[in-house]
C-alpha cells in the first residue's frame, strides 16, 4: 500500500519525485513512451470526432439518395477498386468526375471525385470555402450503387438509404484514420523528445556551477520524464471531454511543474544520486 501511495504521489509531488531517481533508465524510457500516448489521447479523440466533418457537406445525403434512385452505374470490387459505366455529369448540385487518380487542385464547385482506388467529396459554399472528405474504398468492397435500391432491408426505404449512406461515408472517412494516427503520434513523439532534451539540458546547465552535488545528465533525464507523467495523465483525462485545448494544457502544467521541480532540486541536491 505504501508503494502504491508513493507511485500516486509521484504524479504531483516533486519531493517524492526527487527520491525516485534510482528507477532503471530502461523503465524511464518506457514511461516516456507511455507519456507520449497519454498526451496524444486528445488528438486521437479529435480524429474520431472529425467524422462530423461529413455534416459540412451540404445536401450530401440527398445526393446519395438520387444515386440510389438513379441506380448509379458504379461498383467497388473485392480489390477495393471502383469501376463506373455511364453516369450523369451532375447530381443535386454536385459535379461527378471519374478519374484514375483523383486530383483535388483547382476545384471551384461542389464535386464528387470518383477515382479508381480513392475518392473525394468536396462541397464549396457561397463564400468559396471548400469542405473535403477523402479516403479510399478499403472498407467498402462489394459496394454497388446500382443494387442499393433493391437490397432487402428493414424499415422504410428512406431509412435504408440513410443507413447505407452512413456506411459509405463512414467507410471513406475511417479509411485514412490509421495513417492520421501514425502521423499524430510521430509528431507528438518528436515534440516530447524535444522537451526531454531541452529541459534535461536546462537542468544540467543551471546546476553546472553548483557547489553541492551536481545533477548528472542521467538524473536530469529521469527527472524530466518522471515529471511528465502527472501532466500527461491530466491531459489524457481532460482530453476525453475537452479535446480542443487539452494538449495546450499539458504544455502549461508541465512548464509550471518543471519550474517548481528545479527550485526543489536546487534546494535539495544532496538527495540526488
Amino acid at each position: 500500500m505504501k508503494g502504491l501511495k508513493n507511485h500516486i504521489a509521484l504524479l504531483w509531488s516533486n519531493a517524492t519525485l526527487l527520491k525516485s531517481l534510482k528507477v532503471p533508465l530502461f523503465w524511464v524510457f518506457v514511461l516516456f513512451f507511455v507519456n507520449v500516448n497519454l498526451v496524444t489521447i486528445p488528438n486521437y479523440f479529435g480524429l474520431l470526432n472529425g467524422i462530423r466533418s461529413i455534416d459540412r457537406l451540404a445536401q450530401i445525403e440527398e445526393t446519395f439518395v438520387q444515386f440510389y434512385d438513379l441506380e448509379l452505374d458504379c461498383r467497388i470490387d473485392e480489390n477495393a477498386e471502383l469501376t463506373c459505366g455511364t453516369i450523369p455529369d451532375t447530381v443535386n448540385g454536385y459535379k461527378l468526375v471519374v478519374q484514375d487518380e483523383i486530383q483535388t487542385e483547382g476545384i471551384v464547385e461542389s464535386t464528387i471525385l470518383l477515382g479508381r482506388t480513392q475518392t473525394a467529396l468536396i462541397y464549396v459554399d457561397e463564400d468559396d470555402l471548400a469542405y473535403v472528405v477523402a479516403g479510399d474504398y478499403r472498407f467498402l468492397t462489394g459496394f454497388d450503387f446500382a443494387l442499393v435500391k433493391t437490397l432487402d432491408h428493414e424499415g422504410t426505404l428512406a431509412e435504408h438509404y440513410a443507413s447505407v449512406t452512413d456506411l459509405y461515408l463512414s467507410g471513406i472517412y475511417f479509411s485514412t484514420i490509421g495513417e492520421q494516427l501514425i502521423l499524430v503520434f510521430s509528431s507528438q513523439f518528436a515534440q516530447m523528445g524535444i522537451y526531454l532534451v531541452m529541459v534535461s539540458l536546462m537542468f544540467l546547465i543551471l546546476n553546472f556551477r553548483t557547489k553541492i552535488k551536481k545533477i548528472t545528465y542521467k538524473a536530469s533525464v529521469k527527472l524530466v520524464v518522471l515529471a511528465m507523467t502527472g501532466p500527461a495523465l491530466l491531459t489524457a483525462v481532460l482530453g476525453v471531454f475537452f479535446t480542443a485545448w487539452a494538449s495546450m494544457l499539458f504544455i502549461f502544467v508541465y512548464a509550471v511543474r518543471v519550474l517548481f521541480l528545479y527550485y526543489r532540486a536546487h534546494k535539495a541536491e544532496e538527495t540526488l544520486s
